[in-house]
């Protein structure tokens, strides 16, 4: 009858559900932006390698306020590394990403990113408006 449970060694292994894990299928980069001549503006950030150049320049732009001239170079800062086009990738300039590794933990997803390649990135800038009063106004 229906209440009696089986002893030994038959029992049955619960049945867990498999969840498809979200395989990243983009190339990732590390980019670690040194600015010349200071230090403490340096700083590190994770982009796809099909980012274009026009993109990093906006993100130094938010990060550094009004700026004119800017030079972006990678590995070195010589004039033969500089990114002189906007419009272009990451990849169109040789830098090659890597996908990061799923791994499962205590149920969640994490992702290896050991693997993912640091670029050095040396920028350089002129300040504009810095007699600006609204300069150093936040607006976040």
């Amino acid at each position: 009858m229906g209440g009696k449970k089986k002893k030994g060694g038959d029992a049955e292994e619960p049945v867990v559900e498999a969840k498809p894990i979200l395989v990243d299928k983009d190339l990732w980069v590390y980019l670690d932006f040194k600015l010349l001549n200071w230090k403490f503006m340096n700083f590190k950030a994770k982009c796809k390698e099909s980012t274009y150049i026009f993109s990093i320049k906006k993100l130094l732009q938010e990060r550094h306020g009004k700026l004119e001239d800017l030079r972006i170079c990678f590995n070195s800062f010589t004039e033969g590394n500089e990114a002189k086009n906007d419009m272009l990738t990451l990849k169109e300039y040789g830098i090659n990403g890597a996908l990061r590794t799923p791994i499962i933990q205590d149920g969640k997803v994490i992702y290896d990113e050991s693997s993912v390649p640091v670029i050095q990135v040396f920028y350089d800038f002129k300040p504009t408006g810095f007699d600006d009063p609204v300069l150093l106004f936040d607006n976040k």
